[in-house]
């Protein structure tokens, strides 16, 4: 095998590689939109490793659609240029070999930018992203290769450079962008089309009369102004991934609107160990979890408990072992903690809070209460997002 085609090969296989991490990051954008977290390959599903984080920021959506599926697409074009450069000759081949270092330095160029985003804005890091940065890198060094091998590029001998073999790469390429688009945008849309509908029907629920008196949740962990515009209540549980990602979205609703919301929790474990509701004891240690965050709150340190749960730990770690043996890195003194869980006193306060969402038939987690009007069953992070925004909007 000549140096040139082995290098093609190379490139070829690079390309394909590049496809099959960015089809992966883009069912996991599609998880991530969905309410979801990103928990595949790599991703940890919080602290420093937190994909989920990455794929919820703006930086990772261009044109209503995720990065992902871009990249998906900027792939699909460098294996046809790459397999241009292994069935084309002279100026032509030179021609393509010269669109795909292009390609791969503008898209290395962006890489920089996302990279710095990462670290610098959202504090968290996607390794399967950072995996297709070398990739690109490699690509670039790759064409840069076979460029100089290839000769003087003529696009002219590019465009007229047409037999059945370049035909079909053509073909292939036109249909595999096809198929990125389709296959990205048909879950995407029937997503946005639900959670529009959701969207709608909350925000006619504003006007009606509320189900709860927000007063119901007083002495209940809250941070926010009292007499913010936006009071929002959350019932969870500290092993559900649903959750884990709303939460992340509420703090980051939270950063956007200072000062115009009030979070408030209440503990909602889906756990037949404490909860009557619940009939198997689907998360082994919720009750258990949620009685800590009791006594965290009884400590005033509710929150920083709240917060390293769902996000500096990774959702595997989460369990009773785990979190008891990290009790004073979130600052709770663990002989005080295991006297509050002896006292019976986290016990009775977690009953009120299971008795309160029973009342309020809130029998699926999340949920959701907003200045009174309850969201019961799932709900989409970005239905929250349109709805605080429409409750700020002027007039």
């Amino acid at each position: 095998m000549t140096r040139h085609r082995a290098l093609s090969v190379a490139t070829v296989v690079l390309a394909l590689l590049g496809i099959a991490i960015t089809i992966f990051l883009v069912i996991e954008h599609q998880a991530v939109y969905d309410g979801g977290l990103a928990e595949g390959l790599f991703c940890g599903g919080g602290g420093h490793f937190d994909c989920s984080q990455v794929a919820a920021h703006e930086s990772s959506w261009m044109l209503g659609f995720p990065l992902a599926m871009w990249g998906l697409m900027y792939y699909i074009v460098l294996l046809g240029l790459a397999a241009f450069g292994l069935v084309l000759r002279d100026g032509a081949r030179a021609a393509a070999i010269g669109l795909g270092l292009l390609f791969a330095a503008t898209a290395l160029v962006f890489d920089g930018y996302l990279a710095w985003v990462m670290f610098s804005q959202i504090g968290a890091v996607c390794l399967n992203c950072v995996a297709t940065y070398a990739i690109n890198l490699l690509l670039m060094i790759g064409f840069g290769a076979l460029a100089r091998t290839a000769g003087e590029p003529s696009f002219a001998a590019l465009g007229s450079a047409w037999d059945p073999r370049t035909a079909a790469i053509a073909a292939t390429v036109v249909a595999g962008i096809g198929a990125a688009y389709y296959f990205t945008w048909q879950p995407l849309h029937l997503s946005r089309l639900f959670a529009r509908s959701e969207t709608i029907e909350f925000l006619q629920k504003l006007e009606e009369p509320v189900d709860v008196d927000m007063a119901r949740f007083a002495g209940e962990p809250a941070r926010g102004p009292a007499d913010a515009p936006i009071a929002i209540v959350v019932a969870g549980d500290f092993q559900c991934n649903f959750c884990r990602a709303l939460t992340a979205h509420v703090e980051r609703l939270e950063r956007r609107y200072p000062g115009k919301l009030r979070v408030i929790f209440v503990n909602a474990p889906v756990s037949s160990a404490c909860n009557p509701a619940i009939k198997e004891d689907f998360h082994e240690s919720a009750c258990y979890l949620a009685k800590l965050g009791e006594c965290a709150a009884g400590e005033g340190r509710f929150w920083p408990y709240h917060d390293y749960l769902y996000g500096a730990m990774p959702l595997p770690e989460v369990d009773s072992v785990t979190v008891s043996g990290r009790l004073a890195r979130i600052g709770l003194d663990p002989t005080s903690v295991r006297a509050c869980l002896a006292s019976g006193t986290a016990d009775t306060a977690l009953a009120r809070d299971i008795a309160l969402c029973r009342e309020l038939k809130i029998e699926t987690v999340p949920g959701i209460v907003i200045n009174g009007h309850i969201k019961r069953g799932g709900f989409y992070p970005w239905a929250v997002d349109a709805i605080v925004r429409a409750m700020l909007a002027p007039g």
